[in-house]
């Protein structure tokens, strides 16, 4: 929620050019309007650290619709954040007609899930090139085969680290979340090339179990920086473990529940709005269940 508070003011400003004015374009084709603006807030020598769109969320109304063009790799605003020595501004940016591009600095108090503190090489893959990498993997093609009219609720670049990777690499995320009507319609991406490193893309859609009595699934609740989890009462005769992870695959938070008991709570640390994986894993047993969360801290 705190996101969208962030960027209502440069919003705003702008809304009175209508609809109509807002024009599309790529992550790094709003870099030079952001950096040229942090040079006149004062942040000589400011590095892009990081890139994020964020798309409708039900219960929030924007002054302007939020948009993410899947077939160019395009969107109607972008949020940068730029780091300059120990300070990290936040930028959001938008194009209008006859106008150009326009940056404002905006208040962001955390950085999207999973993201380093480290800035993008100069030879980060722009969202163009995403979206094309995306159309190659096989589970991306059958959910746009299957859910045509979905669009991208949460886009993010930033340094982060794969396990199949020995250093960090600019990724991006890009997650569709799931409405109340279907709750299958969900599946997050992450996606990188890098030179003399290769690329690669995987797509996770949730919710998903192998537990061979799926009928009956984990609840969870946040409430109070806690993450509350109640597994079904056929796991609990096995010792278990539940993790909350970033789309980066980094561990946000750990609780283990002994055999017999059904309830765990994690504690959350300041975690970022945005879309994390919940797991269930058997330490004793071969229980495997992950589940796609959007936190609004």
């Amino acid at each position: 929620m705190r996101w969208y508070r962030a960027i209502l003011g440069v919003l705003l400003t702008t809304a009175t050019w209508g609809q109509q004015g807002f024009e599309f374009f790529t992550a790094r084709q709003g870099v030079s309007a952001v950096l040229q603006q942090a040079q006149r807030d004062g942040f000589a020598g400011a590095k892009p650290l990081w890139v994020a769109y964020l798309g409708s969320i039900p219960g929030v109304n924007l002054p302007i619709t939020p948009r993410f063009d899947l077939e160019h790799g395009r969107a109607n605003y972008w949020l940068y954040g730029v780091q300059a020595g120990d300070s990290t501004p936040t930028y959001a940016v938008v194009r209008i007609q006859l106008v150009g591009f326009i940056a404002q600095r905006v208040p962001l108090p955390s950085l999207p899930g999973g993201v380093l503190v480290q800035p993008l090489p100069a030879t980060w893959m722009d969202s163009d090139s995403l979206v094309v990498l995306l159309r190659q993997n096989l589970a991306y093609q059958e959910f746009r085969q299957r859910y045509p009219d979905s669009l991208p609720d949460l886009v993010t670049l930033g340094m982060g680290v794969l396990p199949e990777l020995t250093s960090p690499v600019p990724l991006w995320t890009v997650s569709f979340l799931s409405g109340p009507q279907d709750p299958e319609a969900n599946m997050v991406c992450t996606a990188y090339r890098v030179p003399d490193v290769g690329e690669g893309v995987e797509c996770l859609q949730g919710p998903s179990s192998v537990e061979p009595e799926a009928d009956s699934q984990p609840r969870y609740e946040l409430r109070s920086g806690m993450l509350l989890v109640e597994l079904p009462p056929q796991w609990c005769v096995h010792s278990l473990t539940v993790r909350l992870l970033t789309l980066l695959g980094q561990e946000v938070a750990r609780g283990v529940v002994p055999r017999g008991e059904c309830r765990v709570r994690l504690r959350l640390p300041a975690v970022a709005v945005g879309a994390y994986v919940l797991q269930v894993i058997g330490t004793d047993a071969p229980h495997q269940w992950h589940r796609l969360l959007w936190l609004m801290p």
